[in-house]
């Protein structure tokens, strides 16, 4: 991503943009994306869609070592330092590096999840942070069930245009369509 990239998107329309930072601590991202460069160069694209005017945000992924030793928290304070506007929670499923591992979270860490969303989108306290979504409270079935295609996308790093990062179906790719 750089400058002209981002302002090449705004001027085509896009107000808003997700960036997966993996875990909380560079090294523990890095490996996970393979590539030591990998932290800086997400938290550099938070930077760049900011100053272009486009709403940065973070997505995490809810795994149960992050839930449990107290990381949503960290990845908020992250997040706040980095500049997002808000983050999106999605739990771990047995997809991308995690495809055929046993990585779904327990009841107790779904609802810790959830007592994390509401809290933090509730409490004054944190008002100056930023907000968040949680995948866990969002679609649960008391609530509105899955959200693919509502109001969002997810382009992943090819450019392959998706209802949602889990649906594994293109319809297009915006660098060719």
């Amino acid at each position: 991503l750089t400058h002209e990239m981002a302002g090449r998107l705004r001027e085509a329309g896009l107000d808003a943009a997700i960036i997966s930072i993996d875990h909380y601590l560079p090294d523990l991202h890095n490996k996970f994306r393979r590539n030591r460069k990998a932290f800086d160069m997400a938290v550099n694209g938070v930077r760049i869609f900011r100053e272009n005017g486009i709403l940065p945000s973070i997505a995490i992924c809810a795994t149960r070592e992050v839930v449990d030793e107290g990381g949503l928290w960290k990845y908020l304070d992250l997040a706040k330092e980095i500049g997002a506007a808000f983050i999106q929670i999605i739990d771990a499923t047995p997809s991308g590096n995690y495809l055929g591992e046993d990585v779904m979270l327990t009841k107790p860490q779904m609802e810790e999840i959830k007592k994390f969303h509401i809290t933090l989108n509730t409490d004054p306290r944190y008002r100056d942070h930023p907000t968040q979504q949680a995948r866990a409270l969002l679609e649960d079935d008391d609530y509105n069930g899955c959200c693919a295609a509502n109001a969002l996308v997810y382009v992943d790093s090819s450019g392959n245009l998706q209802p949602c990062d889990l649906f594994q179906v293109s319809f297009g790719t915006v660098i060719e369509e």
